[in-house]
């Protein structure tokens, strides 16, 4: 059973964004990126349209790790999201929050910040830690994982996604403090993580 619900954004540029975000405002590897994952997701003969985007941004043989991990990140979101991921139409210049989301999810991975990239994870796909427990740290590892496979196929390239943390989804959710990955304000930042405690 599958639990992924992607949902074509209804216009607007999404929740959680202050102001609108466009395509044409990310570098070249992030546009082909966030295209070959619309496509990805509408599957049918637009999976052709992903693979042929990414072998021509990339070449044949590179492209080909990319678009396994593109893959894998597309299963580990659709395998433990419990809400309705939002994205536009692959021909849409405009990115939603969701989108946004997943690139900085691949971003902060990229970095090897595994601890902030499972609480990106964890966001994204809507588990809370306190409700969910295992789960969560479970699911959000795993996606965390998979987008971390994703930028070390695109770091060859130089081709990893920028996080963009000032685009009014850098306040630290519920979840990111429960998983003890951001200290609360005012707090000591070199104290354990609070769930260590």
């Amino acid at each position: 059973m599958t639990h992924m619900r992607f949902r074509p954004s209804g216009g607007g540029f999404g929740d959680g964004l202050d102001e609108p975000v466009r395509l044409d405002g990310l570098a070249e590897e992030e546009r082909v990126l966030i295209r070959a994952f619309r496509r990805w997701v509408e599957g049918g003969p637009a999976c052709d349209a992903a693979w042929n985007q990414i072998a021509t941004r990339f070449g044949g043989r590179p492209g080909r790790p990319i678009m396994a991990a593109l893959i894998l990140l597309v299963e580990r979101l659709r395998d433990s999201t419990r809400r309705t991921i939002q994205h536009h139409a692959a021909c849409c210049p405009c990115l939603s929050a969701d989108e946004l989301r997943l690139l900085n999810l691949v971003a902060v991975a990229g970095t090897g910040r595994i601890d902030r990239a499972r609480g990106l994870a964890a966001d994204l796909i809507g588990l809370d830690p306190y409700s969910d427990g295992a789960q969560a740290l479970t699911a959000g590892l795993d996606l965390a994982e998979a987008a971390q496979r994703l930028a070390a196929a695109l770091a060859p390239h130089g081709a990893c996604p920028t996080d963009r943390p000032s685009l009014g989804l850098e306040e630290p959710s519920g979840r990111e403090r429960a998983f003890g990955m951001v200290p609360e304000r005012g707090k000591d930042t070199d104290r354990a993580p609070t769930w260590l405690n």
